[in-house]
């Protein structure tokens, strides 16, 4: 999406409607195709839409019989404010090279509940997705970007093989996100 966040400006209309469709297409042709798909998504768990959203996405996948997991990823503000700043998620996401509104970007995401209630206490419309599906939070803090796929998402998916980690360590998009936001 750094095509159209150049051709169009990171978060405008045009912006936002390429990036909805490319995401969905993207999905549609991984899962008609049998091909295993990892994708990032910033969710306000709070909000209706973005879980309907959730939904409307991994739906093709769910039509195919495929198998939908998620890994929630956590870590405090400090933590993400300085991943950030990070030079590899500074190579690959030209609008955060923008400091002071991507750290303003980073700081507005507090407003939204981005993470799951450990305690289970504060429902949420991502409840019932959640529920249906594979789901591992997974604190980050004290975790470098290579630690997160082979530490713990073996144990996320059903295959019962030891590569699972290695598997998706070999997927470009998958090494961008452990080296730059995870």
């Amino acid at each position: 999406m750094s095509s159209a966040s150049e051709a169009c400006g990171y978060g405008s209309a045009p912006f936002n409607v390429l990036n909805i469709e490319c995401r969905r297409r993207v999905i549609e042709e991984a899962a008609r195709n049998n091909v295993d798909l990892i994708f990032t998504f910033v969710w306000d768990l709070r909000d209706p839409a973005d879980s309907a959203y959730v939904e409307q996405l991994v739906a093709p996948f769910e039509e195919a019989g495929g198998e939908v997991c998620v890994l929630e990823l956590t870590a405090d503000l400090e933590t993400r404010l300085l991943r950030n700043r990070g030079e590899t998620r500074l190579a690959a996401k030209p609008s955060k090279r923008k400091m002071e509104w991507s750290d303003g970007n980073v700081r507005s995401m507090e407003a939204h509940q981005m993470n799951t209630d450990p305690t289970g206490s504060t429902p949420t419309p991502a409840d019932g997705f959640l529920s249906r599906n594979r789901h591992l939070r997974l604190d980050t803090r004290n975790l470098t970007a290579a630690e997160v796929p082979r530490s713990h998402l073996t144990g996320l998916t059903k295959k019962q093989t030891n590569s699972v980690a290695d598997d998706l360590l070999t997927l470009p998009r998958f090494r961008a996100c452990t080296q730059t936001i995870c």
